[in-house]
C-alpha cells in the first residue's frame, strides 16, 4: 500500500529530533474514523453537521434503543465524512460506567478494497471529562 494519505495521526510520537513521527495509511484512516465518532455534534464551528451523537450516549439508558442509536449514528457519520472507509459493522458493550465500542470497517481506494480495520474506542466519565 502506497502512502497516499501518509500524515499525523494520534498517537503522537515523537521522534528523536523532536518532531512528529509521520503514520502510515492505515493509521492516519483510523485516527480520522476515531476523530469523526468522538466529536460532538455542533461542535465543530463551522461544520455543525460533522461528528456523531456517541459522547453524548455514556449516560443513556442500557438498552437496545440506545445501541441501535449509536450504531445509526456511528455509521451515518463515517459515511458522510470520510469517503476512504465503508462501515461494516459496530460491536456496543456498556457496563456501568464504561462505553466500548469497536469498529469495524473497510478501507477502499479507487473501489479497490485495501484492508478491513478495527478502531476500538472506550468511554468513560473520567476520559470525557466529566
Amino acid at each position: 500500500m502506497s502512502d497516499v494519505w501518509k500524515g499525523v495521526a494520534l498517537p503522537w510520537n515523537n521522534t528523536v529530533i523532536g518532531t512528529i513521527e509521520p503514520k502510515d495509511d492505515l493509521e492516519v484512516i483510523k485516527s480520522s474514523v476515531i476523530w469523526i465518532v468522538l466529536t460532538r455534534l455542533g461542535e465543530r464551528v463551522m461544520l455543525p453537521e460533522f461528528g456523531s451523537t456517541l459522547p453524548d450516549a455514556l449516560f443513556e439508558p442500557n438498552d437496545p434503543s440506545t445501541v441501535a442509536n449509536i450504531q445509526s449514528s456511528v455509521s451515518e457519520a463515517i459515511s458522510r465524512w470520510d469517503d476512504r472507509v465503508e462501515f461494516l459493522q459496530m460491536e456496543t458493550e456498556i457496563n456501568e460506567n464504561t462505553l466500548t465500542i469497536r469498529i469495524q470497517y473497510k478501507v477502499t481506494k479507487d473501489a479497490n478494497e485495501i484492508a478491513i480495520q478495527t478502531a476500538a474506542i472506550q468511554l468513560t466519565p473520567t476520559a470525557m471529562g466529566l
